[in-house]
């Protein structure tokens, strides 16, 4: 998977994916947990779950708090899928198999999609305060076990998947850090982060992005250099004076 933390609080986000049937029954279908959408409008199973809690936060909110998950491409096995939300519940899909899954065989889907991740005040997972707290931000398999397990946001933090092995690569800019739970290793280039995700038989990946604001930008014409560098000898104007002159 590779993910990107672009302007506007968005995830920019290519995945692929094996789906395995391990059960005993042949798939026609499948369904995939898009819990990101959850938080799409107010009629969602997660708006009127914080409505029966006496939440009126996100009912009353502005949509540039809310967040989606959009797809925008999908394949199955290289080639086109039909797929369309749950009817009425917009974070499950269902994917239509041109070629039924038998038992022990296995699937592989690509997808393209963008994540716009909300205000964290709702459910606390969200963006606020220029840091983000990342929990069930991607798309994965519903468990099926004799039948599909299919269970929506409710902001109850029971999500339920298989053990999945992870490979995840996720860029975000130049000054801000990232925590997850998994082991992580860094990357660094001329302008983002990139941070190589990697374990096996794990559930969800939870994720914390914070502003480092020991980083200083310094504008050099076409340029900009983004530095935490530090000298108590220099002062902010000498340091950009010196910038310039390389």
């Amino acid at each position: 998977m590779d993910a990107v933390l672009v302007d506007d609080h968005k995830l920019l986000i290519k995945q692929q994916m094996v789906y395995v049937n391990h059960s005993n029954d042949v798939l026609d279908t499948i369904y995939l947990q898009n819990w990101a959408n959850a938080y799409r409008d107010r009629n969602t199973p997660l708006a009127k779950r914080l409505l029966e809690d006496y939440n009126k936060s996100f009912y009353f909110s502005k949509e540039k708090d809310r967040g989606y998950s959009a797809i925008r491409f999908l394949q199955v096995n290289n080639l086109g899928a039909d797929f369309s939300e749950d009817q009425s519940r917009a974070d499950l899909i269902w994917v239509a198999l041109k070629k039924s899954l038998t038992p022990g065989d296995s699937i592989v889907l690509n997808l393209e999609y963008e994540v716009r991740v909300p205000n964290s005040k709702y459910t606390r997972y969200g963006h606020g305060e220029g840091n983000y707290d990342l929990r069930y931000w991607y798309i994965t398999p519903a468990v099926y076990n004799g039948k599909w397990n299919l269970f929506s946001n409710l902001n109850m933090d029971d999500y339920f998947m298989e053990p999945t092995d992870y490979d995840i690569r996720f860029s975000v800019p130049i000054g801000y850090r990232l925590h997850t739970n998994l082991p992580s290793v860094p990357e660094l280039s001329s302008d983002k982060v990139l941070y190589t995700i990697k374990d096996q038989k794990r559930l969800d990946v939870e994720i914390s992005i914070e502003y480092d604001n020991s980083f200083s930008v310094y504008k050099l014409d076409s340029l900009e250099v983004h530095t935490n560098l530090r000298s108590k000898n220099l002062t902010e104007n000498l340091k950009e004076d010196v910038l310039q002159r390389q």
